[in-house]
């Protein structure tokens, strides 16, 4: 959505392609963001690093039993 555009009737909201026509930028839906291209990434890193085992969620040691003090 390129925001609020006026036009005989007042005010709407503009599309996509209306953005593409004014600015000749090319249309940005559906290109793979950026964090789909790092999950990817996240994949195929050895599983001895340290961002490997955040993304797998299994750390080492315990939390202490009981309400903190």
């Amino acid at each position: 959505m390129c925001g609020q555009m006026k036009d005989q009737n007042g005010w709407r909201i503009g599309t996509n392609d209306e953005l593409h026509v004014t600015y000749r930028e090319p249309n940005i839906v559906g290109n793979e963001s950026k964090k789909t291209r790092w999950a990817g990434h996240l994949v195929r890193i050895s599983d001895d690093r340290t961002v490997q085992k955040v993304l797998l969620g299994k750390p080492d040691g315990s939390r202490k039993a009981g309400r903190p003090k």
